[in-house]
């Protein structure tokens, strides 16, 4: 058994907690700057198609999005768990089988998942989608669904052995691929019309998974982990048992966004708009401003990718005080956060719509959306820890309710109140699924939640910092940021927020008395 866990007087512990903190780190500066990379692509390709031409290949994607999640079926969470679990227990050998035989259901599952999108993709077009731009797109997409299987599942098995950075690797070269391969594929496009950009990107995106999943499959060969233990009885009964609720929970959802994302368009095409503005609109908010929203949160994102085989090793080995201490921080370090990055985008939701986009409406979007942003990052969190503990069955039915729930609004709200459907749906949907998740993982942690030291002083913080700088602070946008930045940490550290003890635990990460 892994001493880390079993003696909470072992030396050993600050070892570990070191080793994940700074494995998180170089994560984080990994994901942060595929991140910016992957925001300034996404910049530089709306303003060559425009938002429309956003609209339309994000109306792809959401067709899409349900034959990935037809193709990974919950496999990657069931190789990061069992592999972590048993990597816990120093069983390399059960380990690696699970994995074998997790990779096996992937590929038969995808190769299915790509013939149906391939035969489907006429008739989603023309009767749901109901845009015949699409087709083309569609079946170009199914070429890669089994290369995107394979690599999300040696992924899963990178994050279970906790060796996150050869995980993120994979995600580099496929973002690096994605941008070599489509800026010459859409230069040659663009002029020949929107669905022949919309292809452009797909074929570069098809090209970028093909090559990621080589790649992955070469890191997975040159690992070498020695083989111990012995191999596990009810293998296979684990790995549906993992996969399975998250597969389930993954098709609904799927199936619902899908349909939320469809019915956005056609909303908005019945409150009046032409099918032009209808795409345009569609693209400007999920293409573009939620985008920007989201882009933070790569700070955020290591630590959630870590967390599952974290949180599912220490919850093997029953050690309570690890996961109380994991939760406690998360909770304090993503809310400190989530509050800073809402801060900012109220502050200078213009200045940033119009540094990015050129466009002010932009901008207004990410100031009407902007106090979702603690929500949305916690709830990402939350998710994690949650799956870490086994509580697959609670996420799916908390995702699949939220995602009945926002189709059902977008249906009914957006064709009467146009945009304010949708920015109502956006927040009954995003509180109603982070305030479930919650209240889920304190019960199931027994952890309390510190009202005061993670919502009011930091709530309280920011709108000081913002007004400050607001008033007294005029000498560009960049230089505003950092000031917020340091009033908001500056009036943390006065209101006892963040403690000498808070510091005292960040320089232990990385030196050891």
């Amino acid at each position: 058994m892994d001493n880390t866990y079993h003696n909470s007087n072992n030396s050993s512990i600050p070892v570990r907690k070191r080793r994940f903190i700074k494995d998180a780190l170089i994560l984080t500066v990994i994901v942060i700057a595929m991140r910016a990379v992957g925001t300034a692509f996404m910049i530089y390709i709306s303003n060559m198609i425009g938002a429309e031409g956003i609209g339309l290949y994000q109306l792809t994607f959401s067709v899409y999005l349900l034959f990935i999640t037809l193709s990974t079926s919950g496999i990657s969470l069931a190789v990061t768990r069992i592999v972590s679990e048993q990597i816990a227990m120093k069983n390399t050998i059960a380990a690696k089988c699970a994995f074998k035989r997790c990779i096996l259901i992937s590929i038969i599952i995808s190769i299915i998942s790509g013939l149906l999108l391939f035969f489907l993709a006429e008739p989603l077009s023309i009767h749901v989608v109901k845009d015949t731009r699409t087709i083309t797109a569609l079946k170009l997409l199914a070429v890669g669904l089994p290369f995107l299987s394979i690599g999300s599942a040696i992924r899963g098995f990178f994050l279970g052995l906790q060796k996150g950075v050869k995980a993120a690797s994979t995600d580099i070269v496929e973002q690096f691929v994605q941008i070599i391969a489509t800026i010459p594929i859409l230069i040659y496009a663009v002029p020949k019309g929107l669905e022949a950009a919309c292809c452009g990107l797909i074929i570069g995106a098809t090209i970028s998974e093909i090559f990621s999943c080589i790649y992955a499959v070469i890191l997975y060969k040159i690992e070498k982990m020695p083989l111990v233990g012995r191999k596990a009885k009810g293998t296979n009964k684990q790995i549906f048992s993992i996969a399975i609720p998250i597969a389930i929970s993954s098709y609904i959802r799927s199936a619902l966004t899908s349909i939320e994302n469809i019915l956005v368009p056609r909303g908005l095409r019945q409150f009046g708009q032409t099918s032009g503005e209808a795409l345009s609109q569609y693209g400007m908010i999920k293409g573009m401003a939620m985008p920007l929203l989201y882009f933070p949160s790569a700070i955020l994102s290591a630590f959630s990718n870590l967390l599952v085989p974290e949180v599912s090793a220490a919850n093997a080995l029953k050690s309570k005080k690890r996961i109380d201490y994991i939760v406690n921080k998360c909770f304090k370090v993503t809310l400190i956060f989530a509050f800073l990055i809402m801060g900012i985008f109220i502050c200078f939701y213009k200045e940033i719509g119009l540094a990015f986009y050129k466009d002010a409406k932009v901008g207004s979007l990410l100031l009407v959306f902007a106090p979702l942003v603690p929500l949305m990052y916690l709830d990402m969190v939350v998710d994690s820890i949650l799956k870490g503990l086994n509580q697959q069955m609670s996420s799916m039915k908390y995702n699949t309710a939220d995602s009945a729930l926002r189709a059902l609004i977008i249906f009914f709200l957006v064709p009467l109140l146009g945009l304010k459907g949708y920015v109502i749906m956006l927040y009954f949907g995003t509180i109603f699924n982070a305030l479930l998740s919650i209240n889920r993982l304190i019960v199931v942690s027994k952890i309390r939640f510190h009202f005061v030291q993670w919502v009011l002083l930091p709530c309280t913080a920011i709108a000081l910092a913002c007004l400050f700088t607001k008033f007294f602070v005029h000498t560009g946008i960049f230089f505003s940021m950092i000031m917020v930045c340091v009033c908001y940490m500056a009036l943390l550290m006065f209101m006892g927020c963040i403690t000498k003890r808070d510091w005292a635990w960040a320089i232990h990460v990385f030196y050891k008395k």
